[in-house]
């Protein structure tokens, strides 16, 4: 955000998409030219039908702990994406921020998420990987409610939007490489079919976060409220979802 506002105010908006260009295409670049080939070359197939590729994806939707920890990924970035759908709505329009400040209000998310992130080799030392979790939801849950509650009045109030909007996204840090590592080793023969389901869902299920606040925006923040807020109760009910189909397994 910080650089895309830079690139608007001295280049004009444009200069935006001319940026993602060439970024797109160093990216490119780089994977067909410098990154190496992780596997090795006795594992690398060149073929695959289109029923090995369906019957893999198959096997993963079976698995029923993995499907409902997938959602609970899934909703979790979900509420992420609502507020990337609104955030400039929020800050700008809403409360009436500068431009200039948006890089800053937006960042305040990013950071709380590098620091949970960092800080998740410490935890991981003393926690289990579902503890954290748990954690991270319940925290989303809280952050959710706040929101909810602090968009109800006709004219919100900054400072517990605010918070409760880089609470909810900070959390994303203890809980998506996390979750990510539980339902890889659930299914570690369709780890690449179950990252692939991951990005599918997550965006899939932000989509639709994100359409249900345009379809509903109004002149408040009370839509935004509501999505998020429903999106931390449905990621924390897939993981008590996730939690009692395991004990059945055991």
């Amino acid at each position: 955000p910080i650089l895309g506002t830079s690139l608007a105010h001295y280049w004009g908006w444009k200069s935006i998409f001319f940026f993602l260009a060439v970024y797109a295409a160093v990216i490119g670049l780089a994977i067909l030219f410098i990154i190496p080939e992780s596997r090795p070359k006795e594992h690398i197939t060149n073929r695959i039908s289109f029923s090995e590729f369906f019957e893999k994806y198959k096997l993963l939707l079976s698995n029923k702990s993995a499907v409902f920890i997938l959602l609970t990924l899934g909703f979790s970035m979900a509420g992420m994406y609502a507020f990337i759908t609104a955030g400039s709505f929020i800050y700008l329009d809403y409360f009436g921020f500068s431009p200039n400040y948006f890089p800053l209000l937006f960042g305040a998310n990013v950071l709380l998420n590098v620091i949970l992130s960092l800080s998740n080799t410490i935890l991981l030392k003393k926690y289990k990987t579902l503890n954290i979790i748990k954690v991270g939801v319940f925290m989303q849950l809280l952050a959710g409610i706040v929101l909810f509650i602090a968009t109800i009045p006709a004219q919100a109030s900054f400072i517990p939007i605010f918070a409760s909007i880089v609470w909810f996204v900070g959390c994303i840090g203890i809980i998506f490489g996390n979750g990510t590592a539980v339902l890889l080793n659930l299914v570690p023969e369709l780890s690449g079919s179950a990252n692939a389901m991951i990005g599918l869902t997550r965006f899939l299920l932000g989509s639709i976060a994100g359409f249900l606040i345009a379809f509903f925006h109004s002149d408040n923040l009370l839509p935004v409220g509501i999505v998020m807020f429903s999106c931390a109760i449905l990621a924390n009910l897939f993981l008590l979802l996730y939690r009692r189909s395991v004990k059945e397994v055991k």
